[in-house]
């Protein structure tokens, strides 16, 4: 039996969230021994394989896996994540979404021809708002955004992001008489 092997944590994603919650994506790389590797999960005992495995921190965790090869030689893998560590400005969610977005913008007045669209091309652009939970869509308004259900809303404002495109639907008065509709696709920066 012999120890010649070494693991190390390899750090896929990591992700802050509003709701002080971390989503810490990783994988156990291992070097060394005589594969195949078995991993025998301790803490927390519910894991499986090498990864990679995603865990939402709310706190500090402690990871703690045995791992053996086909020698029988094994070794203990033991990894503290404290979560003051990582820096939510550098980890924000909000970093996938913000951008410039080449959109295809239509607008319909209900008021004067409720049956005629007209289309124009416009690009807008999304930024972090000073608000943790908010984002800013160009110069129309600051929106809440749902992580969760990546759909985001605010006044007379509600849309969605999905992969590198956004989608929201805009109107001016109570009654939506003039709405835009905008569909865009993120430009590469």
């Amino acid at each position: 039996s012999t120890n010649n092997f070494n693991s190390t944590l390899q750090v896929d994603r990591l992700i802050c969230y509003p709701n002080d919650s971390i989503s810490f994506t990783f994988e156990i790389s291992v070097t060394g021994g005589q594969g195949i590797y078995a991993f025998n999960w301790i803490n927390p005992d519910t894991l499986n394989g090498k990864g990679p495995i995603t865990i939402y921190l709310k706190e500090n965790l402690s990871l703690k896996v045995e791992i053996s090869d086909s020698l029988n030689g094994k070794v203990l893998f033991d990894f503290q994540v404290k979560k003051d560590t990582i820096d939510s400005l550098i980890y924000d969610y909000r970093n996938e979404y913000i951008g410039f977005y080449d959109c295809t913008v239509n607008y319909k007045d209900s008021y004067q021809n409720p049956t005629v669209y007209s289309t124009y091309k416009d690009t807008i652009e999304v930024i972090k708002h000073s608000n943790f939970k908010k984002l800013q869509i160009s110069n129309i308004q600051d929106v809440d955004f749902n992580f969760k259900k990546l759909t985001f809303w605010g006044y007379h404002l509600s849309g969605k992001f999905q992969n590198d495109s956004i989608e929201f639907y805009y109107y001016m008065t109570a009654m939506a008489m003039f709405s835009y509709t905008y569909n865009g696709k993120k430009l590469n920066k």
